[in-house]
């Protein structure tokens, strides 16, 4: 059970959001990033009060690592690509120097994973 980047690449891109395993989904896809980003409408405040079920959209939230904050030209390019392509444009800027993506669909991360490397 522990290898869920395999599953994320064979299964879950494959078969969908629905696919994915409960573990998985609120623990272990967080060591690779990726984490169930809040339905729109749904004040931060409410997090204390609902269930994880009702809070989760059908999208991620991907934090990518930035090694020391420092990026090449051609790295800030693929960054800029994946933002266009997969995330809705967005592509923030952590205080941590790391990217964040919102809007991922778990279809399109291994093709993510495949340009970052």
């Amino acid at each position: 059970g522990l290898n869920v980047r395999t599953r994320i690449e064979t299964i879950y891109s494959k078969r969908g959001f629905d696919s994915i395993d409960p573990g998985d989904l609120r623990g272990r896809m967080r060591w690779w990033g990726l984490y169930t980003q809040r339905r729109q409408g749904i004040d931060g405040g409410k997090t204390a009060v609902l269930e994880p079920e009702e809070l989760d959209d059908r999208y991620f939230m991907l934090r990518v690592r930035i090694d020391g904050g420092a990026l090449t030209t051609a790295q800030l390019r693929v960054v800029g690509e994946i933002s266009q392509e997969f995330a809705r444009g967005t592509a923030d800027i952590t205080d941590r120097q790391n990217i964040q993506y919102h809007w991922i669909r778990i279809e399109d991360v291994p093709e993510i994973w495949n340009r970052l490397e």
